[in-house]
């Protein structure tokens, strides 16, 4: 529903960085992926490629997995990061359903790849486990790929960087519940920001506060008002 239909304001509110990734099992040396090249394997249409990329020679002649076929793990498309995948390597495109697994959590997306030799999957930067490589991506053919890391997706670097936001709906900023800014208040902490990290996550810039908290995020959390002011109903 649109503001307009529901007099509600959207206020959304980025709690850290995040990236969506491609991820191979550990064995793989795929040492770099492109945006055309993943537009090859993932797209049924494959506009940016001449012929689809179904076995890992189509992709590299020299790969050691040679004519195997490249099974994907994906999350249901309706899914954050799936849209962002979409959106960036094959806009306006329907993914290929041939060699296709689609799979209820990143988790799981990533565990295929961990487990299966073949495998290549799309999931969260968070998820990302030992036993799984993140492949550096290149914008395009001739441009430098950047691995996702803390650095280069904080620095916006690597091209499939994404914010984590957490959405208010309220009339306005005066009428955002007092718990709600009480617990946004503690994810722009420090301390908010040290669970973010504990979770994987990579940190948002402190020194520059969401428009909702910008009069008050710089005092301390304690300063803050919490649930206890909630006036009684």
């Amino acid at each position: 529903r649109s503001e307009a239909g529901t007099g509600l304001k959207v206020f959304q509110v980025p709690v850290a960085l995040d990236a969506v990734c491609v991820f191979v099992n550990r064995a793989n040396p795929l040492p770099s992926i492109t945006r055309d090249q993943l537009n090859g394997i993932f797209s049924i249409t494959h506009s940016l490629t001449k012929d689809p990329i179904l076995r890992w020679s189509d992709l590299d002649a020299k790969s050691p997995l040679r004519d195997d076929f490249m099974p994907i793990y994906m999350l249901p498309t309706s899914h954050g990061t799936m849209q962002e995948f979409m959106r960036w390597v094959m806009p306006d495109e329907s993914l290929q359903t041939i060699t296709r697994r689609e799979e209820f959590t990143p988790t799981a997306v990533v565990n295929a790849c961990c487990a299966y030799r073949t495998a290549i999957g799309v999931a969260g930067y968070m998820n990302r486990q030992p036993r799984a490589n993140m492949v550096p991506v290149s914008p395009g053919m001739g441009k430098p790929a950047v691995a996702p890391g803390f650095r280069s997706i904080r620095d916006r670097s690597y091209p499939m960087w994404r914010p984590l936001n957490l959405v208010v709906l309220a009339k306005d900023e005066a009428a955002v519940p007092a718990m709600a800014l009480d617990f946004l208040h503690f994810i722009w902490s420090e301390s908010g920001q040290d669970t973010v990290a504990t979770l994987k996550g990579v940190v948002v810039d402190l020194d520059r506060p969401p428009a909702l908290l910008r009069d008050s995020v710089q005092r301390p959390f304690t300063a803050v008002p919490g649930p206890a002011s909630v006036p009684a109903r």
